[in-house]
Formats: C-alpha cells, structure tokens, sequence
C-alpha cells in the first residue's frame, strides 16, 4: 500500500486545488470575452440597421408619395377596365358587321 503522509495528501489537494482554479479562471475568461463579443455583435447588428434607416428613409419619403400615385392610377384602371364592355361581345359585333 501506499501511504502517504498528511503533509504529502495537503500538497497533493493544494496542486489539484491550484490546478482547478486555473482552469475555472480560464473559463471564467472565455466567458467574459464571449459575452464582450456578443454584446459587440448586436451593436454592429443595431448600428447597421440604424445606418441603412438613416441612408434610406429620404429616399423612402420620397418614394412613398409616387407610390401612392400608381396605386392610385392602377385603381383607375381597374374601375375602367370594369365599365369596358366584354371582349367577346365586340367581337360578336364586328363578326355581323363583317358579314354584311
């Protein structure tokens, strides 16, 4: 058997103690850095959208009232388009006018 004295079963404990505190320090670390990234991370993430906002929200203003036109003008259409008679109708017109 081997038999280890107290003093030599303290060392021992203090080696795996020391040895486990560095490796709870490293992680401890790892986790900072990991949490400094993320934050770092959804700062570009808000800034880059704030950015394009920025860049693009003249061009929306601007955009937005022409748009209203054309749906405006695309209603137009279709409300004519309603009131036109039915294709097949002028053609059974113009298929008697031809005939004669």
């Amino acid at each position: 058997m081997n038999k280890l004295t107290n003093q030599e079963k303290i060392d021992e404990i203090y080696e795996v103690t020391m040895e486990n505190n560095e490796i709870l320090r490293s992680i401890l670390r790892r986790e900072r850095l990991a949490n400094f990234m993320r934050i770092l991370y959804w700062i570009f993430v808000l800034g880059a959208l704030f950015g394009v906002y920025y860049y693009l929200e003249p061009l929306i203003r601007e955009l937005l009232p022409k748009m209203q036109i054309i749906q405006e003008n695309i209603e137009k259409f279709n409300v004519i388009s309603a009131e036109m008679p039915d294709v097949s109708r002028l053609k059974y017109y113009l298929d008697i006018f031809k005939q004669e």
